[in-house]
């Protein structure tokens, strides 16, 4: 992988006033620091004059320019990456070419927007935005969502398009506040291309993310961009971090019993066996949409298995619409270590 970005190739810049390096010549890298990596022409067009930082700013004045430095004469070529919703700058392409050569196109990177509802710390809604090029990176036809003045808006089928385990880990990240602290965060996942269609296959992608300014203590804000990059890349922060996720992906796997893996204050369904999949409510990312039982009640039963050490029974009525059913159901916890929430195993004992 490249470890250096010379005139003639494009990097790809975020974080606070672009400092920081995601991909080079096409292939990922850091996040790192833009000056260690650049080379003598792009570092002094690009960092020491301060366009990368002006572009961030929102200065788009001069997305294409000619410059000269040290005799030779460059043409500095720019592409915004635009959060959906916001609007917010949030990555800027930036390259030196030398003139008179042909600009390649930078790589396809798809935007989006994460709009998270908290009540005293919880996670109680989320909603999700992507732009034009998030819906050719999956291979969707955007008309399956709502469009809003350039932007679309996408239902819980977006949760499909992201592998089992990495579902998990993404949602135990974002609840134990990984996201929200300071500087750009990446994780690398297998994602679904080509919803909707004969033709669906796993694309290995890569999410580079950062708090939004606009956040506040009862929505948090992420946005970011994503990327395809090689089926072996690895972000090994989160994954190191939250290790035990892909071994319970591939034990998910290989049963068979309606189990689903429920996270106990949102109601969410983190990860599912294709038993439970297989039931009329099977396809539902949250038991607040297929339970006829008071969320509240439901929320109380999965807290209390949630923090004990024995096999929890019950029953809940679900199913879709008013076609409730009674299920015996017996929840165990799973214990996620000293510092974080256990979640609730859930298992229909019919």
């Amino acid at each position: 992988m490249s470890t250096h970005l010379d005139a003639g190739q494009w990097g790809l810049f975020t974080g606070p006033d672009g400092k920081q390096l995601v991909m080079c010549d096409g292939e990922p890298c850091g996040p790192g620091a833009a000056r260690k990596i650049l080379t003598e022409t792009p570092r002094r067009l690009l960092l020491d004059e301060g366009r990368v930082e002006r572009f961030m700013a929102g200065d788009t004045s001069a997305t294409e320019c000619l410059v000269e430095h040290n005799g030779v004469r460059y043409r500095i070529a720019t592409k915004p990456i635009i959060a959906p919703w916001s609007r917010t700058i949030v990555g800027v392409f930036a390259g030196v070419f030398p003139e008179g050569e042909t600009i390649p196109e930078p790589p396809l990177v798809g935007s989006w927007e994460w709009l998270i509802k908290q009540d005293h710390g919880e996670i109680v809604g989320r909603r999700t935005f992507w732009n034009q090029e998030l819906f050719d990176l999956y291979e969707v036809d955007s008309s399956v969502a709502e469009q809003t003045a350039g932007y679309w808006e996408v239902d819980v089928w977006a949760s499909e398009l992201v592998a089992n385990g990495d579902q998990l880990r993404f949602f135990s990240s974002l609840r134990d506040g990984y996201w929200d602290r300071p500087g750009v965060r990446c994780a690398s996942f297998d994602a679904i291309a080509g919803y909707g269609t004969d033709n669906r296959y796993r694309k290995h992608l890569r999410l580079v993310a950062q708090r939004g300014d606009i956040s506040t203590p009862e929505q948090l804000v992420l946005h970011g961009f994503s990327y395809e990059v090689p089926a072996g890349y690895s972000d090994r922060a989160l994954a190191e971090e939250y290790p035990t996720e892909y071994a319970l992906d591939g034990f998910m796997s290989l049963i068979q019993d309606p189990i689903a893996v429920v996270d106990p204050v949102s109601l969410e369904v983190l990860m599912s066996t294709d038993g439970w999949k297989g039931r009329t409510f099977g396809q539902s990312r949250n038991l607040k949409e297929s339970i006829g039982d008071d969320p509240a009640d439901v929320r109380r039963f999965l807290l209390d298995a949630a923090d004990s050490t024995d096999v929890t029974k019950g029953e809940l009525h679900l199913g879709v619409g008013d076609d409730k059913q009674p299920y015996p159901v017996s929840v165990v916890s799973m214990n996620r270590g000293a510092e974080r929430d256990n979640l609730a195993v859930v298992r229909l004992n019919h």
